[in-house]
Order: C-alpha cells, then structure tokens, then sequence
C-alpha cells in the first residue's frame, strides 16, 4: 500500500513537494451538470507546463479504474501521481506540470480536463 502525502483537488492548487506520491481528486460532470461515470475511455498525461515535455513517459495512459485512477458512477475521480512524477532535476527548485485528462463517451464525445500545478524543492 502506497502512502499518500499530499492531495489537491480543484478548488485548491497548493505547491506539492517534489519527489512526493500526489492524489489529485475531482468531480467530472458534463454540461448539464450530470456525472460523468459511464466513459468509455479516460487516459492522463502529465506535462512540464513550460517546455511541453511529457514527464515520465505519462502520455496519453490508461487511467479508467486501472492503475492510477478510478471513477464511480458519480463522476468521483481520483488519480494518483507517483514520485517519478514531481521528481525535479537537482538545480530545478520549482516546477510547474500540468496533469491532462482526456475521455470519451461510446456515442462518439470526448472531453478534456487541464489542471497545472507547482511542484517546489523541500529545503535541506
């Protein structure tokens, strides 16, 4: 069992410390406000915000209730970021990353769902 230091959510973006296991929690609805629980796909990426790079070869994978994410019928997400993924280069003090969600529906839709964030060196 992973330990889990650090969640952020959609209402709050704090800086997560680089090199820390992240849960990021949401709630995906469509534009009638309904829950978005019946996706037939859901993938992640995650990309430094600055330079366009996918970080830790997190790119366009696999997240729909296998791995690193699960959703409920509600539209509850959750998606998990691993240490490789806030990792910083040893000059690099702070980041910022954007995690990117992409679904689609059977009837053919898609969505998309960008949230950046800060990853920050801890101090010695």
């Amino acid at each position: 069992m992973r330990a889990i230091t650090q969640s952020f959510s959609r209402e709050s973006y704090p800086a997560v410390a680089a090199g820390a296991t992240v849960q990021y929690q949401a709630k995906l609805v469509d534009q009638d406000n309904q829950p978005l629980g019946d996706l037939e796909s859901l993938t992640l990426s995650l990309v430094d915000t600055k330079t366009g790079t996918i970080v830790n070869a997190v790119n366009d994978l696999d997240i729909l209730n296998v791995d690193r994410g699960t959703l409920d019928d509600k539209g509850n997400l959750r998606v998990i970021l691993l240490p490789a993924d806030t990792t910083l280069d040893i000059d690099v003090k702070r980041s910022v990353r954007s995690l990117v969600l992409k679904w689609s529906y059977s009837s053919g839709k898609q969505g998309r769902h960008q949230v950046d964030f800060k990853i920050e060196a801890l101090l010695d």
